[in-house]
């Protein structure tokens, strides 16, 4: 995890990593990846947000986040079905923010 440092001067040291949280590793062959669905922070004033440096996957204080899709893959085979962060930060299985309807028996 990492914060937007505004006053750094460096445009490396803008994403410092939260100390206080520590990174879980992934098991051998296994990674997780992100893809973001829009390119919404084209429009911000904050040059920070648009550093090829950025996180792809980031939620603002007032619930936003980045919309992405996000998927789990071992030995470059996806395992499971995708899941989706919308701009309103929903975590869902659907790219709109829908859950999908349950199977009838």
């Amino acid at each position: 995890m990492v914060t937007l440092d505004q006053t750094a001067i460096e445009k490396q040291n803008r994403w410092p990593i939260v100390a206080n949280i520590k990174p879980q590793t992934l098991p051998e062959r296994m990674r997780i990846v992100i893809q973001p669905l829009q390119s919404t922070l084209m429009a911000s004033r904050n040059d920070a947000l648009q550093d090829s440096d950025a996180p792809k996957l980031m939620w603002f204080g007032n619930g936003e986040a980045t919309p992405v899709r996000i998927q789990l893959m071992q030995n470059e085979q996806p395992i499971g079905e995708p899941i989706y962060v919308t701009q309103l930060g929903q975590v869902s299985d659907d790219e709109h923010g829908r859950d999908q309807p349950e199977p009838n028996p």
